[in-house]
Formats: C-alpha cells, structure tokens, sequence
C-alpha cells in the first residue's frame, strides 16, 4: 500500500508517511479495536524504529486481552531488526515487564550498554523501567544505578525522586531517601505523600 507519488510536492511528503502518521495517531488515541488487523497491515513493510515502537505498543495491549494471541512472540521479533533502539526495546521491555520481568531487565541493559553516552529522553525512560523492574525483583544495587542515571538527565521529575526514596529506603540508606522525597516535596508541594513518607522517617 506504500506509494512513492508526492502528496504535497513543496514539503516533500508521500504517501507512505501519510499511512504511518495515521497509523500512530490511532495507536496513540486508541481509535482501532485490538481485534482489527488494520494497524499491523499498515505498519507491516519496512519499519522504521518508530513504527516499530508504535506496532508493539500496538500488540501489547492486544497481548494484555488475549495472552493466548500470539503478540508477544510478534512483538519479540519486531524488536529483534533494532535491538540497539531504545524507544523499541522500552516498548518490548515493557511488553515482557509482567511475564517476563528478567528478560524485560536484561533487554533495558543490553541497549544501556549499547548507548553509553546518550542522553535523551528515550534513554531516561529506559533508565527509569530498569528502576522500576529491578526494584520489584529487589535488585536494589541495580536500581539505585539506574534511578540515578535517570535523574541525571531529569533531574525534576517529582515521581521519580520519590522512586529513588523507595529504593534507598528498602536499602537502609535512609539519608539518601530523605534527600530525594525532599526534592519531591519540593518539586510538587501540593503532594502530601512525599510529607508522609518523609514523616514515616523521622518519626
């Protein structure tokens, strides 16, 4: 259904773009049944990394109604073309949190690994999935690592410093964790629960 013929000559922009623009958006805004084929027939040619992101978004939550449907072993192979991509392996990674929550780890590491120096949103994000993964299967050395990573690039996001709080707090390292629910005290004065837990250590 890709077509090569200029829509709009002066921006350059084809058909093909149209087809995976509207594709997104129904992802985005969930405006497809999970039983429609109609997304995965749009977006099953050459996949770019964000096709490929947004197709396994897709079938995740086809997955999440039916797990007898098969989309996780599609959603494994889709994101086996950019194993190095981090907005695709956040999307498989959180695919396999629930089932498959070691997997999930081990694949937010390896793409980690693979972009040492990287720091945009897509590699936060990543970094705060392996927090919040590692913290659940109680690797708390490994999730303190990538809590703080994390915060490195967003250093004000109010949620995530109460995530550091948590895990510092599981690893008997109750200075560090006052510090992080200050600064979210801080950030979001309005949330109580920040004060909560702050008081929880005090008193």
């Amino acid at each position: 259904s890709y077509q090569d013929e200029l829509i709009l000559p002066d921006l350059g922009l084809h058909k093909d773009q149209i087809y995976r623009w509207r594709a997104h958006a129904n992802i985005i805004f969930g405006l497809e049944s999970t039983t429609n084929n109609y997304l995965s027939e749009q977006l099953e040619h050459q996949l770019t990394p964000i096709d490929s992101a947004a197709l396994i978004h897709y079938l995740h939550k086809i997955a999440l109604q039916d797990p007898d449907s098969g989309a996780i072993s599609k959603i494994i192979n889709i994101a086996r073309a950019h194993p190095r991509n981090p907005a695709v392996i956040m999307q498989l990674a959180l695919s396999l949190q629930d089932s498959s929550p070691q997997n999930a780890m081990k694949s937010l590491q390896s793409v980690l690994v693979h972009n040492p120096f990287s720091k945009t949103p897509a590699i936060a994000f990543c970094q705060i999935l392996l927090a919040i993964i590692a913290f659940d299967m109680q690797e708390y050395e490994l999730a303190i690592q990538a809590v703080e990573s994390a915060l490195e690039f967003w250093q004000d996001e109010p949620t995530w410093h109460s995530l550091a709080a948590q895990i510092y707090k599981k690893n008997i390292d109750t200075t560090a964790a006052t510090d992080h629910l200050l600064k979210a005290s801080k950030l979001a004065p309005e949330e109580i629960s920040y004060l909560l837990e702050l008081g929880k250590i005090y008193f």
